[in-house]
């Protein structure tokens, strides 16, 4: 079993700018650390994978899972771990925060397919450890938000001339 990890925000204004070298350290020290029980193979059949979708909602106070979504197109199996988002913003240390979540939703995800004996909990502890002491990983507020309102409203009068 192969794991990713991507992020999504449907909520406005409800999102970390997580940088790309966060997501990527985090699929490979999962993936090198997995040990696969066949529970999963043999749930979904060969070849599928296990993604974890980051995301953010504003009207919720703990981390909240969802799934799994599986497409046999794409073989694939995701969960969305959805982050309270006023709770993340708040704490100063926010990829600690957020890397804790994660962590635990990854842990609950997969003690469900029985990879409780991979020391998945031990090695996301210590990735949050060594990211939140790393000023490259941290999350930064967006700079420059993008009014989509402002740009509907230019296109439209546009049009109209």
């Amino acid at each position: 079993m192969k794991v990713y990890f991507t992020q999504i925000y449907a909520d406005v204004g409800a999102n970390f700018n997580i940088s790309h070298k966060v997501i990527s350290e985090l699929t490979d020290r999962v993936n090198k650390e997995l040990v696969d029980e066949n529970v999963f193979e043999l749930k979904y059949g060969e070849g599928y994978k296990l993604g974890f979708v980051i995301s953010a909602k504003k009207d919720i106070d703990d981390m909240v899972i969802k799934g799994p979504s599986i497409s046999g197109r794409y073989k694939t199996v995701e969960y969305i771990i959805y982050l309270p988002y006023e709770k993340v913003m708040e704490n100063p240390d926010r990829l600690r925060t957020i890397l804790c979540y994660v962590s635990k939703g990854v842990t609950s995800v997969l003690s469900a397919y029985n990879t409780t004996n991979c020391r998945i909990d031990v090695l996301l502890s210590d990735l949050t450890r060594e990211m939140s002491e790393n000023p490259e990983y941290e999350v930064r507020e967006e700079k420059g938000k993008i009014d989509f309102d402002e740009i509907v409203n230019k296109a439209r009068r546009n049009r109209k001339q």
